[in-house]
């Protein structure tokens, strides 16, 4: 007898495949057998073990920006969508590859703004877009930058899915506005209107206020003005600046009357006066005409000497108009008096007046001075005046017919402090310029305050109340019982002048050795 046989076998086949098995088609795994006889006549059987293996599925996803690509297999890939690839695994089964593809759009940044800028302007370029964050040309970091230059700028933009995009925008400088508001004018009697502006005339908006603008004239560029004042021009030009400037038109006023006196002429003899006392508005220096009996002219606005008449006096100002009028001068017994031309003096001094008359002692019935203010002596021909402001005197005299003779003179006091501070000064000992003091005119009474300074500010000479150009009084350039270095020092002075009014004086001095 011979034993039954038994072979065992295995194999494997992919999902998709079909394995024969003595004529039976098997395509799921398992143990199969199969008995077949030998060639003994005693069966044999056959076991086979099957391993089906599964297709493997694998997916996947990926992004990329707009006008990136990506390669799966073998394939360039730019747009969106669901790709698959069928790959060989080690057990010679295929595998599929799954790709779910997202292109994300193209990032394109605008960049909004002004792109014309006036001189001194900024600019503000803002970027339209969200996005997750930005960097410009300049290195700003920020969604909007501010700009004050001509230029080109740029700015790259990273997405929230880190996609890049650039732009860029220009910026220019417009011209600089500048407003043609013209010099300054004049009306007068002979120019009695002004035209603003500069000619030819710019182009661009005109915006002028003042007092002879109005409705009509107000965005002219060169109005025609006939009040005087301050013009404001507010001017854009083509670029869309704007400036703003001003210009003043004075006016020269006629003269609109004077304050005349006339003295007549005494019996049998032509010395009559005329004397203008003030003239009222107008531009001086001013000169005075007088006709009727001849023609007279002079720039003092007195005539003397004139016969009995009728006369026309006019003034005339500077810018030629004039003021006129009529005066009559009657016989009258002479009287001449004369005190002299006026004169200037400083504040503390004397001067002596003298009054000149054409009468004896004999034939004087009275005289007098008026105002009496500052004045040695009121019955006198020669009283010294001592004035402490301007002031005019007029001295009178009266014949003893009552024929009247008049005259005045002005004192101009010139009240200025006239206080003097030597530059510099030398303490070395030598006799020469080793103290610095306060020298002053006579219209300085007293140095209440005289103080001098370092240059940090501290108090290094303190002296008061003493009079000045008393060099016993003052600074020897030593502080705290030592000579001080060579510097520059600051002084102040406070002083009293004669008419009782304190000045404060400032300035500096210089210490050398």
């Amino acid at each position: 007898m011979y034993p039954r046989s038994e072979k065992a076998v295995s194999a494997s086949i992919c999902e998709d495949e079909v394995y024969d098995f003595f004529g039976h088609q098997l395509t799921q795994s398992g143990t199969y057998s199969q008995t077949l006889p030998n060639h003994l006549g005693c069966d044999s059987t056959i076991v086979l073990t099957l391993e089906v293996i599964p297709t493997i599925t694998e997916v996947r996803a990926a992004d990329i920006c707009h006008g990136e690509v990506y390669n799966f297999g073998g394939r360039t890939l730019r747009a969106p969508g669901t790709y698959t690839d069928s790959l060989t695994s080690a057990s010679g089964c295929d595998s599929i590859l799954i790709l779910e593809l997202t292109v994300y759009p193209q990032v394109l940044p605008q960049v909004k703004g002004q792109e014309q800028l006036c001189p001194g302007d900024t600019a503000y370029l803002t970027v339209a877009t969200t996005e997750n964050s930005y960097i410009w040309s300049t290195g700003d970091t920020t969604e909007t930058i501010a700009v004050t230059e001509a230029g080109t700028y740029s700015v790259t933009v990273t997405s929230f899915n880190f996609c890049t995009g650039s732009s860029s925008f220009d910026v220019s400088i417009a011209p600089e506005a500048v407003a043609p508001v013209g010099v300054d004018g004049v009306l007068s009697c002979a120019e009695d209107s002004y035209r603003l502006g500069v000619l030819p005339a710019a182009r661009g908006d005109f915006r002028w206020t003042g007092p002879g603008i109005n409705a009509t004239n107000a965005t002219q560029p060169n109005p025609l003005i006939d009040v005087s004042g301050w013009y404001y021009l507010n001017y854009t030009n083509e670029a869309g600046c704007t400036a703003r400037d001003s210009v003043f038109v004075d006016y020269l006023q006629t003269p609109s009357g004077a304050d005349v006196e006339s003295f007549n002429s005494c019996e049998d003899q032509s010395d009559g006066t005329i004397r203008v006392l003030r003239v009222y508005d107008g531009a001086p220096p001013y000169e005075y005409i007088l006709s009727g009996n001849g023609f007279r002219t002079n720039t003092t606005g007195t005539f003397e000497n004139l016969p009995p008449g009728n006369y026309q006096l006019t003034v005339q100002d500077n810018n030629m108009c004039t003021w006129d009028t009529t005066l009559t001068i009657v016989q009258a017994p002479p009287v001449a008096v004369s005190l002299g031309p006026d004169i200037e003096l400083i504040l503390g001094e004397s001067v002596q007046l003298n009054a000149i008359t054409n009468l004896a002692p004999a034939d004087i019935q009275s005289f007098s001075w008026d105002p009496t203010d500052w004045l040695s002596c009121t019955d006198c021909f020669g009283p010294f005046a001592t004035p402490l402001d301007n002031i005019t005197y007029t001295f009178t005299i009266v014949d003893r017919n009552g024929c009247l003779g008049q005259d005045q003179i002005s004192l101009v006091v010139d009240k200025r402090p006239n206080i003097y501070v030597p530059s510099g000064f030398s303490p070395n000992g030598d006799g020469q310029n080793d103290v610095i003091t306060v020298f002053a005119g006579p219209g300085v009474v007293l140095i209440d305050i005289f103080r001098i300074y370092d240059r940090w500010g501290d108090k290094v000479f303190e002296d008061g109340g003493f009079e000045p150009n008393d060099l016993t009084r003052g600074w020897n350039g030593v502080f705290r019982g030592k000579p001080m270095d060579p510097a520059v020092f600051a002084f102040y002075i406070k002083a009293t002048l004669l008419n009782g009014e304190q000045v404060l004086i400032k300035g500096d001095i210089t210490l050398v050795r």
